[in-house]
């Protein structure tokens, strides 16, 4: 009999084991229209090196932009998650960063800051089918590199293509120098000014690329001063301070067009330094959308925006994976998918389009620095 009473507690025992792992199972599977409880997205800047301080101010925008987006989340919505890495500035880095934001952390979209970035880190994206939104930089290189990557920052063609014309017309030259960083966006910026010129018919006497690392200017600036050129165009990434210092102290003649990296916090620094370059780049952000940034800035920080298109840029690309995430399942195939269909996105930076091949890019225009400030040239 006790043979017998045992055998007929086992089919109890079973369906309550059998009922507690169907109730577990009903818990934790979410259907194909559900969110999943977080989403991560990665940010790859360069928060070390020359051009920390504008990443920092990007980094300040992406913040913003998520923490507004907790705040304000409806029950349904995910809890998004920044997963932050240092790419130093650095293609080995940025690679690095990728694999780890991909294969560790499981982003379902990522943030990069450059041309740099991209051409390192973006394959990698690609190759996961995870998005990646690039600020500092969009081009053709960009586009290439596949239906994942977007951009949103200026087209670096525009630069060079800015500065040939200005040069050509305005400042009437004939002859100019190039005198560029070792670096992708550099090499770009190098090749846009030098077509353009040329086309134009003037003629690019020599190139003269610096190392990141290098600091005295001054022998190569007296070499490049003998050669008597027009114009210099500039596209140097580092060391500016340094650089347009050792310029003003030598007396250097020719007029200097830069671009896209001279920021209101270095004309804080050294202001002598930098009077009198042209500089090509992205006029500051004046839309209802940047206004309430501002605002928000203000209250989180506790002090105004210096870097005034740099956290705008971070806002606006976090804010367009948040918004493409929200449209539809938190998938990053879905999240590409909803990126393309942005139009007319009412950004911090402006009205932003994604167009077919990913980019929304900005072009650039021609300023002078004066007084310390960035004026407009006509």
């Amino acid at each position: 009999m006790e043979q017998i009473r045992v055998r007929m507690n086992i089919r109890p025992l079973f369906e309550i084991v059998l009922l507690h792992a169907l109730v577990v199972l009903v818990l934790t599977v979410k259907t194909d229209n559900s969110f999943a409880d977080e989403v991560k997205i990665g940010a790859i800047l360069h928060l070390t090196g020359d051009t920390a301080m504008q990443s920092a101010a990007f980094l300040e925008g992406i913040q913003i932009a998520v923490e507004q987006a907790n705040k304000t989340r409806t029950s349904t919505a995910p809890v998004i998650k920044l997963v932050i890495e240092d790419g130093h500035n650095k293609a080995n880095m940025s690679h690095g960063a990728a694999s780890k934001l991909l294969h560790k952390d499981n982003v379902s979209a990522a943030i990069i800051s450059s041309n740099l970035d991209a051409m390192a880190a973006g394959p990698l994206f690609e190759k996961a089918k995870v998005p990646a939104i690039v600020l500092w930089d969009s081009s053709p290189e960009i586009d290439d590199l596949g239906d994942y990557i977007f951009s949103i920052g200026p087209w670096i063609p525009s630069s060079g293509e800015a500065a040939a014309d200005f040069a050509s017309s305005k400042i009437k030259a004939k002859t100019a120098l190039i005198l560029k960083s070792q670096d992708p966006f550099s090499d770009l910026a190098e090749v846009s000014f030098r077509t353009r010129f040329e086309k134009l018919g003037g003629k690019v006497q020599q190139t003269f690329s610096i190392n990141p690392d290098s600091k005295d200017f001054r022998s190569l600036l007296v070499k490049m001063s003998s050669l008597q050129p027009d114009v210099v165009y500039s596209p140097v990434v580092y060391n500016l301070i340094p650089l347009y210092s050792q310029i003003k102290q030598l007396n250097f003649n020719a007029p200097i067009i830069s671009c896209n990296i001279i920021s209101d916090e270095h004309l804080r620094q050294a202001p002598q330094a930098f009077e009198g370059i042209y500089h090509t780049m992205i006029r500051d952000p004046d839309s209802k959308t940047y206004e309430k940034l501002h605002g928000l800035y203000l209250q989180k920080f506790k002090k105004p925006i210096t870097l005034k298109w740099f956290v705008a840029v971070g806002y606006d690309a976090a804010n367009m994976l948040i918004h493409s995430l929200s449209i539809n399942k938190a998938s990053p195939s879905e999240i590409k998918k909803e990126l393309y269909q942005i139009s007319d996105f009412k950004g911090a930076t402006g009205t932003i389009t994604i167009n077919a091949r990913g980019s929304a890019p900005q072009l650039e225009s021609l300023y002078q620095i004066r007084k310390g400030k960035f004026v407009a040239v006509e």
